[in-house]
């Protein structure tokens, strides 16, 4: 499925083995009110939900329970990528900035190499804010 997304999407982004060095992300699904957000931040930050609700104008933000997460994406939770959810508006942390290039794991033996502008581009509805702590 996402290596599909990758080629209709005509990314440059590639499907690596494990083990991968850093920086990695991690793609995690929150309720913001009534709308579905995918964070995308580097995995040794934490979310801040106060700062996550504000950048999208909610009040607040909640975690989506993992097995709900996979339901609405289509993803298994841990291994979320940073790509377009139908439905799903995406917040980038303006952190990743930093870097050229993220990787994200996909599954136990795969990441996702990925540059910041194809993850921009690679989702309908996205924004950058500071959204870790």
């Amino acid at each position: 499925m996402l290596e599909d997304f990758i080629k209709a999407n005509n990314l440059q982004a590639r499907i690596l083995s494990i083990p991968v060095k850093a920086p990695t992300i991690k793609c995690q699904l929150f309720r913001c009110d009534d709308v579905d957000v995918l964070a995308i931040y580097f995995a040794s930050k934490e979310i801040d939900l106060k700062k996550l609700a504000k950048a999208v104008g909610a009040k607040e933000a909640n975690s989506i329970a993992l097995e709900k997460a996979e339901d609405i994406t289509g993803y298994d939770f841990e291994f979320m990528p940073p790509v377009s959810i139908y439905g799903v508006k995406a917040v980038v942390d303006s952190k990743l900035a930093a870097v050229e290039k993220v990787k994200c794991l996909i599954s136990a033996e795969q990441v996702l190499e990925i540059t910041l502008k194809e993850i921009v581009e690679a989702n309908d509805d996205i924004i950058e804010a500071e959204i870790t702590k």
